[in-house]
């Protein structure tokens, strides 16, 4: 998919969509995601949301949903990333925001 196939989705609409794909206990916002996106060797970013989904296909679902709006995914598993690429940057972040 390329920039010209996304569009313009306001952070609510894109918040309702990821509720309906996984279920609003799986969409965490606010001070419920510092852990998701806090590291012990590495600093921290913002996100819009942390998203749990259950299946393939609630993973699919939440990936076309941001994808189709023009966010960026970090995939988080085990956390366990000596990398710490599985966290947002604040830097990183400044050029498009989540």
């Amino acid at each position: 998919m390329t920039a010209a196939n996304t569009t313009s989705v306001s952070r609510e609409a894109l918040l309702d969509q990821l509720r309906a794909a996984v279920g609003p206990a799986h969409v965490l916002t606010a001070t419920s995601t510092r852990r998701f996106r806090k590291g012990h060797r590495t600093g921290e970013g913002p996100v819009l949301a942390v998203v749990r989904p259950a299946s393939l296909w609630e993973q699919w679902q939440v990936l076309e949903a941001a994808v189709a709006a023009g966010r960026i995914v970090i995939m988080q598993a085990a956390n366990t990333g000596l990398t710490a690429g599985q966290r947002p940057m604040a830097a990183a972040m400044t050029a498009r925001s989540c």
